[in-house]
């Protein structure tokens, strides 16, 4: 996020590691107010959307980018890298199971058992 503005979270300024102690700066009011709008984000992703499962939340940042706040939801970022994704390999899984299920459809070859070779007895000596 270096280089973002945004004025209810303080800039991103979480202090001055020349200055400041580090273990200081997460008890900060705007570093406290990010932590809680993703935790929401999150929230409202797992209430809502049924990917949640795929990406736990979505990326704050694009959130951030595209909605405004860290505590929203769905993003084109996340339609096209999560949902679509999710979709097309879903759908492609549904198809072969379909298939496979079908062992006499002529559009997937029938593979059977390979042939036994005949036992064959090799006498040395």
């Amino acid at each position: 996020m270096l280089g973002l503005k945004n004025a209810d979270y303080g800039d991103f300024l979480l202090g001055n590691v020349n200055r400041d102690m580090l273990v200081e700066m997460p008890q900060r009011a705007n570093f406290t107010k990010m932590l809680e709008d993703i935790k929401a984000g999150v929230a409202l992703c797992r209430d809502r959307c049924g990917y949640f499962s795929v990406c736990g939340g979505g990326e704050p940042v694009n959130k951030l980018a595209e909605n405004g706040t860290f505590a929203s939801t769905e993003t084109t970022y996340c339609r096209m890298t999560k949902m679509r994704g999710t979709d097309l390999v879903l759908d492609a899984l549904e198809r072969v199971q379909s298939s496979a299920s079908d062992w006499n459809s002529p559009s997937i070859p029938h593979i059977g058992k390979p042939a036994r070779a005949q036992d064959r007895s090799v006498r040395l000596g």
